[in-house]
């Protein structure tokens, strides 16, 4: 195909790297553990500005926390992709990785 990418890391630098887009994936099982699976510490957290903002104070850091563990719920129980709006209006698409009926990740973008 021509892409240079060796790991995830590098597909996930090239997908977002003239874009705006944020891909977070919310490890389950340590499948990135797996040399070619493994992913930037940024990749791993909702590490854009806005996120950081929003998680400055106690409130706002509660409410972001509460919000991620739904949408981990809500990705576990459904194995299904879904979308929504965060509280603070982040919009994002939510898949998660289901392998033999176990979902090993969820990818937030």
């Amino acid at each position: 195909m021509g892409e240079n990418y060796k790991s995830l890391s590098d597909l996930i630098q090239i997908l977002t790297s003239k874009s705006k887009v944020h891909i977070c994936i919310h490890d389950i099982s340590g499948i990135l553990g797996i040399d070619e699976l493994k992913v930037n510490p940024a990749n791993k957290l909702h590490s854009k500005n806005m996120c950081a903002l929003a998680k400055s104070s106690k409130r706002g850091y509660d409410l972001c926390i509460r919000c991620k563990y739904l949408a981990n719920r809500k990705a576990i129980n459904t194995q299904s992709i879904f979308c929504g709006y965060c509280p603070f209006g982040i919009f994002e698409i939510v898949k998660p990785v289901v392998i033999d009926r176990v979902t090993e990740c969820i990818i937030y973008i």
